[in-house]
């Protein structure tokens, strides 16, 4: 395992006989050195995407204001809250 940003490598390759366990040391690492202002890999002078970023109006969408009704009552339906329910708690 190892973690890029912007095609530079933060920290890797970690290998260990458990997935779990390399991704998990890689991410550890990689959260450390993006962390340090001392690291020339440090976060705010690694990526300066936050200063390219624009936007000027929302993405075009498919979604309908139907289709986000939908998903709210299948959302009420699959999670109820107390007031649906007439479960007190408490």
């Amino acid at each position: 395992m190892l973690v890029t940003v912007h095609g530079i490598v933060i920290a890797g390759p970690i290998f260990s006989t458990s997935k779990s366990l390399s991704k998990f040391a890689v991410a550890e690492r990689s959260l450390a050195i993006l962390r340090d202002p001392q690291s020339e890999n440090f976060v705010e002078r690694l990526c300066t995407c936050h200063f390219a970023m624009q936007v000027d109006s929302p993405p075009d969408s498919d979604v309908t204001s139907s289709d986000i009704e939908d998903d709210l009552e299948v959302s009420a339906f699959l999670w109820p809250t107390d007031s649906q329910t007439g479960v007190e708690s408490g």
